[in-house]
């Protein structure tokens, strides 16, 4: 889900600003504030804001680019009147350890998550629900966007890897409940004239067939790890391929990370 983080622009990077990050911390803040029932913190340091915004244009754009991700999230749900009651768990934080194979020199992996939220099901289990703030990938080819599709509900496997691994700390309300994921819920709020797109998957119900399907991210998680591991070991900033989205804050961040000039980074 949407992480509470210095924004790049804070840093002094170049670049424009992308309207998402913002509105994506914003988002989280609504939803925290709205699951406490607490009233918003107000006040925000001038120096922040100036390091968000180039002009008081832009910061209008931003908030009302909030206010419509927010609009569409009521539309969706009412906070008051939920699904399957009150939700277990808001913006809860989840970790647990891979093993790895002891061959491989490689130390265990520690998987850290933050969920945007935990259903409980009326037929036992829990729904995980995560926040987009664009929308519904099927704007491409079927090929295409079913490849989106799978990339974003891998976040979403590896929340359940974490609920199996016991990686949340349980409540004492939760005694009794399964806490084994029955369905993945994505919920993108930036849908257009639609409001939201809602997109469910529902993991194997058969638990032989759930647990390989755990087990299947577990390994991707781990290979993932022994590549970046590899990589470190070679000790050579060129190795690191950025990525192709041009949202994604890797190519600034990398010479700054690297201490790499500019002439000195890939094509």
């Amino acid at each position: 889900g949407p992480a509470r983080s210095v924004p790049p622009h804070a840093l002094d990077l170049p670049g424009t600003l992308r309207p998402l990050l913002p509105s994506a911390l914003a988002l989280s803040s609504a939803k925290e504030d709205n699951a406490r029932r607490e009233a918003p913190k107000s006040g925000t340091a001038p120096s922040l804001v100036e390091a968000l915004f180039a002009s008081v244009e832009e910061e209008r754009e931003w908030g009302l680019e909030c206010l419509r991700l927010l609009d569409n999230w009521l539309a969706a749900e009412d906070p008051a009147a939920m699904p399957h009651g009150e939700p277990l768990a808001h913006e809860a934080w989840m970790r647990a350890q891979l093993p790895t194979e002891p061959a491989s020199g490689l130390p265990a992996l520690e998987l850290v998550g933050k969920v945007d939220r935990l259903d409980g099901l009326p037929g036992g289990g829990v729904a995980i629900v995560d926040y987009k703030t664009g929308k519904a990938p099927r704007a491409y080819s079927a090929a295409t966007d079913a490849q989106i599709r799978r990339k974003s509900f891998f976040q979403l496997r590896c929340y359940a890897l974490l609920l199996a691994r016991g990686g949340l700390r349980a409540s004492p309300h939760w005694e009794g409940l399964e806490l084994r994921a029955r369905r993945l819920r994505l919920l993108y709020l930036g849908g257009g004239s639609a409001g939201v797109d809602v997109v469910e998957e529902l993991p194997p119900p058969d638990s032989g067939e759930y647990e390989a399907e755990l087990a299947q991210t577990e390994a991707e998680l781990v290979a993932l790890w022994g590549e970046i591991a590899s990589l470190v070991r070679r000790g050579d900033p060129r190795a690191f391929e950025p990525c192709s989205r041009k949202f994604c804050s890797c190519h600034e961040l990398r010479p700054i990370v690297f201490q790499e000039s500019r002439s000195q980074r890939p094509a």
